[in-house]
């Protein structure tokens, strides 16, 4: 096994800061970004950084191109290892002018670029399987009742996992049918005041999560300041055997308790797992099945958390190629133009057109 290298050790803890205070970057992302850079040193043996050259660049290329990585993966790597060393070079260890011109052969040819940027139809849970879901799953013990709601609050809410494992019980509005998360409270991406109202998901979805925050309210307890999904208390049995008692009063971690949620619950339901954050495609899919109206549409993507409905259309709307060939043969089939709703293609033009 390879020894780690001391002098690039230290230009990684370097270059994090750097990404944290400057950039602000999510802990995430910067353990990201510093995954690419181990495979850059792999590639390259481990010598130091500030030895980079031509012959190190296409040598991290051929590496990099054999790997077993999807081409979206090969593409974010040799970006992320490119913007490295265009730091590296700021910050004055890249001494030469070869070296910093070197950085410019950190880039993919124009095909495997094109390859890396294309995007395919992601898979992603119906509401009708959300529903089947949720009505397959037990609701009597705390962490039962729990696990529940968390699955119908995400449908409910399109809330990213990161987000919802630090909202507390006073985000969610009944009356109003509202969800806060401020930033200085909720973890919300790029730190994002995000206000969104019920989506239109079905009653016995917003009932699962009615019922479980009345539970926690009359039953545990629980007040405004307390967790919305909080922890599972821990205990032992007889044997000395840990087992579940019940809620704690704390914030999950990380959102890893959330992902192994879904995954049982669509396991149960002999469904195949999708992501938490896949809701965002289940309701963008919903949007368009719903029929929605320009401005609707555009109320349903700040819903989301997004300032521009491209974003939501573009991350989140992509149609399968049978979404796609039903749409377009279904055009043909209507005869009053006048009152059919607007197509993709149509909403798009029109943003575009607008500069929106």
């Amino acid at each position: 096994m390879v020894e780690l290298n001391a002098k690039n050790e230290r230009l990684k803890i370097a270059y994090a800061v750097f990404m944290d205070e400057y950039d602000g970057l999510a802990q995430s992302t910067i353990d990201g970004r510093l995954a690419a850079l181990c495979r850059y040193e792999e590639a390259t043996r481990f010598v130091d950084f500030t030895s980079f050259n031509r012959e190190r660049a296409r040598a991290f290329k051929i590496a990099l191109l054999k790997t077993g990585l999807v081409s979206a993966t090969k593409l974010s790597t040799m970006n992320q290892v490119k913007a490295f060393f265009q730091w590296l070079a700021n910050e004055g260890h890249l001494k030469t002018v070869a070296q910093k011109r070197a950085i410019g052969l950190l880039r993919l040819s124009r095909k495997d670029t094109r390859a890396g940027q294309a995007s395919r139809p992601k898979k992603f849970a119906s509401i009708a399987e959300f529903k089947q879901i949720i009505a397959n799953m037990p609701n009597k013990t705390p962490t039962e009742r729990r696990n529940r709601a968390l699955i119908a609050f995400t449908a409910l809410s399109g809330a990213r996992d990161g987000a919802i494992i630090t909202m507390q019980v006073k985000h969610i509005d009944f009356d109003k049918r509202e969800i806060m998360q401020h930033p200085d409270e909720v973890n919300t991406k790029n730190s994002k005041l995000i206000v969104t109202w019920f989506f239109t998901v079905g009653e016995e979805i917003e009932n699962a999560v009615r019922d479980y925050v009345i539970y926690l309210r009359e039953e545990l307890g629980f007040c405004d300041d307390d967790p919305l999904f909080p922890k599972t208390r821990m205990g032992q049995d007889e044997n000395d055997c840990f087992v579940w008692e019940g809620l704690t009063k704390e914030h999950w971690a990380n959102a890893g308790p959330v992902r192994k949620i879904f995954k049982q619950a669509f396991t149960a339901a002999g469904l195949t797992y999708r992501s938490p954050h896949r809701i965002r495609n289940t309701l963008m899919a919903q949007a368009f099945d719903l029929g929605l109206s320009g401005r609707e549409l555009k109320a349903w993507s700040q819903n989301l958390g997004h300032e521009h409905l491209l974003t939501s259309l573009n991350s989140y709307a992509k149609l399968s190629h049978e979404e796609q060939r039903r749409a377009i043969l279904g055009i043909s089939e209507k005869t009053d133009d006048k009152n059919r709703p607007a197509t993709l293609a149509e909403i798009k033009a029109l943003l575009v057109a607008k500069g929106l």
